[in-house]
């Protein structure tokens, strides 16, 4: 009897919980490449004289407008329940939490910087499995930036 009573418990407790959305800003280029923001917060979009600029506390980017092709923002579970589907040409700049980025999505021979605002590269990080982890926690409060394949940058702050 006491299992049948673990066994409800637990489906009713499975039933219950709902994943969670994450809202994800996706920059669709025109070299065929995405770029995903996966943020625990809406970006705030500028739009400039010949540019996008993309920022969050955590984390900014900034596109040509001849570059991009595509701009939306999209809903998205992350909690692998239902899986989500990546073509091979996205890149996913991923706030891990504790002053961590994942870059997720890279090729086979792309490098990743992270540099200071001095130019000075700070990290270059191995990547496995085609994602690479920069952590900031050794640096001192600021911005810095990260490179990706010397195609993309991201600002990131560390608080």
């Amino acid at each position: 009897m006491k299992k049948f009573f673990v066994i409800a418990l637990l489906a009713c407790i499975a039933i219950g919980i709902k994943a969670e959305k994450t809202k994800i800003l996706v920059v669709s280029l025109k070299t065929n490449t995405t770029v995903e923001f996966i943020l625990s917060e809406s970006p705030t979009v500028k739009f400039l004289k010949d540019s996008i600029k993309i920022a969050s506390t955590t984390l900014s980017g900034q596109y040509a407008y001849d570059n991009v092709r595509n701009l939306h923002f999209e809903e998205k579970d992350l909690t692998g329940i239902q899986g989500t589907q990546v073509s091979e040409n996205t890149l996913r700049i991923i706030y891990a939490g504790t002053n961590k980025y994942v870059i997720a999505g890279l090729k086979t021979n792309d490098n990743v910087r992270l540099f200071n605002l001095s130019g000075q590269v700070l990290k270059t990080p191995e990547a496995q499995d085609g994602a690479v982890t920069i952590s900031l926690q050794d640096l001192a409060t600021g911005a810095y930036i990260i490179n990706v394949a010397g195609k993309h940058a991201f600002k990131v702050t560390k608080k």
